[in-house]
């Protein structure tokens, strides 16, 4: 998808302040070369889960590949593209780990002690800042399309 190099520069910019590798997930069937192209657009690590059962969103199977992900490697915040998909995944899996989710992120930054700062779209107007204490939790932020 279009929005996966944006996200992918975004992290990196976030992980460099607090020294963390970017990883990316692939969910999908036969995506091998997929695997490598996120590797280009700057992702350290890419954890591919490779099945028939992926060859068409189902947001089940999907999400039980993300939720395995996340118990596995632990990551201190998650970015998800604001698409249909992301939009159907991301508060299915948060919700598995008790977390939430901040909807049509425009603006992010990660402050010292991992907090990312994430100000979001409300009905089409920037409203608001977040700010989240990222610990042992996950948590998911579904990002559009940045303004600075």
């Amino acid at each position: 998808h279009n929005v996966v190099p944006e996200l992918l520069g975004k992290a990196r910019e976030l992980a460099a302040v607090i020294h963390h590798p970017v990883y990316a997930v692939l969910i999908g069937h036969n995506g091998q070369a997929a695997a490598q192209t996120l590797l280009r657009y700057g992702a350290d690590k890419v954890f591919v889960y490779d099945d028939p059962i992926f060859s068409h969103f189902l947001v089940e199977p999907y999400a039980n590949a993300f939720s395995d992900f996340i118990r596995k490697v632990q990551p201190s915040s998650i970015l998800v593209g604001a698409t249909n998909m992301g939009r159907t995944l991301a508060p299915r899996v948060a919700a598995r780990f008790r977390t939430g989710v901040t909807a049509d992120c425009t603006v992010l930054e990660m402050k010292p002690k991992n907090r990312v700062a994430a100000r979001a779209v409300i009905a089409n107007i920037e409203r608001y800042w977040n700010q989240f204490f990222l610990s042992s939790r996950s948590m998911s932020l579904s990002m559009r399309r940045f303004t600075k």
